[in-house]
């Protein structure tokens, strides 16, 4: 048999009956693996919490408690682990975002969640046939707990505050100033970037890194930027001291990080950077008509053939769709694109 949830006005599902996640025992489980993931409610991505977060989940979990705050790094939220359909996380400022415990065979194994948009949020659909449901894929290996070697006797939460620790604002360190990084690599992880060479990482303007650090800093879960003629959302975490940069018109994300430097370094990367020199020697972007010398952080490409340069930024729809030159149409090999 199976009855009919509501998520929202206009959305429903079906629930199957039988024992709900946050009541299955260890002795229930079937697989060796855990993982604990959330889905992002304005853009329905399916992210993983860090381990060290996943296993203080779990041991909750274990312990059948209702309820685990995740402190000031995480936003102060709270996630409520028997809450009806699933696991749901909240924060003071009444943010709110569905959470679910995933069983896996082996750590690499791929993730699969279905959500389905309401009419502000994106939920975990329960079933596969629920109205426009849509299919999410994450591998999140890093994040997977080993259930049969996972110390029930350790107190995860102290884990979880050495964390924070290590990765909220300090105020001892008032000499060093916050920097904000973009990552020039693609499906990049939080762990797998600190291999990176700081030249593999991009600066926000002075006023962007300022946006950023007031939101990081007032608890947001994300602040919204435009870059050229583009937006993205900055979004926090789940890693403290990281965030990911969604386009969600163009579909693309990249992973972002905060570091604290010394205020020379600061000022030779943000507030000293120079202006691409151009071979047409271009004053401004022709598609967001601002000026290089005002953007000097941001990248710019120029086309081979015909010289004309533009934001790397702004471009990036011209060379997804393989377009011509906007200001003389000839044709581009964006493959052969030089990046200064």
């Amino acid at each position: 048999a199976a009855e009919v949830v509501e998520l929202e006005p206009g959305i429903e599902c079906l629930e199957l009956e039988g024992p709900s996640p946050a009541n299955r025992t260890r002795a229930h489980r079937t697989s060796r693996y855990a993982v604990w993931i959330f889905v992002e409610p304005r853009h329905g991505i399916i992210e993983a919490y860090p381990r060290q977060i996943c296993k203080v989940l779990e041991l909750a979990y274990q312990r059948g408690e209702s309820t685990v705050h995740l402190g000031r790094a995480f936003f102060d939220a709270t996630v409520d682990l028997k809450a009806s359909p699933g696991p749901l996380q909240r924060t003071s400022r009444g943010g709110r975002r569905d959470v679910r415990r995933v069983e896996l065979s082996r750590p690499e194994e791929e993730v699969l969640l279905n959500v389905v948009r309401g009419s502000h949020i994106w939920h975990v659909a329960e079933s596969e046939y629920t109205v426009r449901a849509q299919e999410r894929h994450a591998v999140v290996t890093e994040s997977v707990l080993d259930l049969d070697s996972l110390d029930e006797t350790s107190e995860g939460e102290d884990d979880l505050a050495a964390n924070h620790a290590r990765n909220a604002p300090s105020s001892s360190s008032s000499d060093l100033v916050p920097i904000w990084e973009w990552c020039h690599e693609l499906n990049v992880s939080a762990k797998a970037s600190e291999r990176l060479e700081e030249s593999r990482w991009g600066v926000y303007s002075e006023e962007q890194n300022s946006a950023i650090e007031a939101a990081f800093r007032g608890g947001l879960e994300q602040v919204e930027l435009s870059v050229g003629i583009r937006s993205y959302d900055i979004l926090f975490g789940p890693e403290p001291g990281f965030a990911r940069q969604v386009d969600q018109a163009l579909h693309k994300r990249r992973l972002v990080r905060r570091r604290e430097v010394q205020p020379q370094s600061f000022a030779r990367r943000v507030l000293e950077a120079v202006a691409t020199e151009t071979s047409r020697s271009q004053d401004e972007c022709p598609l967001c008509l601002m000026r290089f010398v005002d953007t000097a952080a941001m990248p710019v490409v120029e086309i081979p053939g015909c010289k004309h340069s533009f934001h790397s930024a702004c471009a990036q729809q011209l060379a997804d769709n393989e377009e011509r030159c906007p200001l003389c149409r000839s044709e581009v090999d964006w493959s052969q694109l030089t990046r200064s």
